[in-house]
């Protein structure tokens, strides 16, 4: 019977780590740190129509593109500050950003950390 318990509690436990970081708490993870699949680099360059980083990474260049779901995050981890919602013009060239993509074929991202 014990086992059963303790066998029960172990997958109940497990369970969250299984369907990864929830949205709502991915803003509090600095960047660089989620267990989302994410491309991090340095906005090379915006566009206003539609919203549309282009990011330097360590391989190349990835493009985001931003629409109503994507959620943008300004990083003060560093400062020990608490994380603040942001806006596409927290997103200029030469910023830090970790970008998660919703469809990384098309380049729409759910989620963008900017680096404080």
């Amino acid at each position: 019977m014990k086992k059963t318990v303790f066998l029960w509690l172990g997958l109940f436990l497990s369970l969250p780590m299984q369907l990864g970081a929830h949205p709502q708490t991915e803003r509090y993870v600095p960047i660089g740190e989620s267990s989302a699949e994410t491309v991090a680099g340095t906005v090379q360059s915006h566009a206003d129509d539609p919203h549309r980083l282009v990011v330097a990474t360590e391989t190349g260049t990835r493009t985001a593109i931003m629409d109503e779901r994507t959620s943008i995050w300004i990083d003060r981890n560093r400062r020990k500050a608490t994380n603040l919602q942001g806006t596409y013009a927290d997103c200029s060239p030469g910023r830090y950003v970790e970008v998660k993509y919703l469809d990384a074929e098309a380049g729409v991202a759910d989620w963008i950390k900017v680096r404080d």
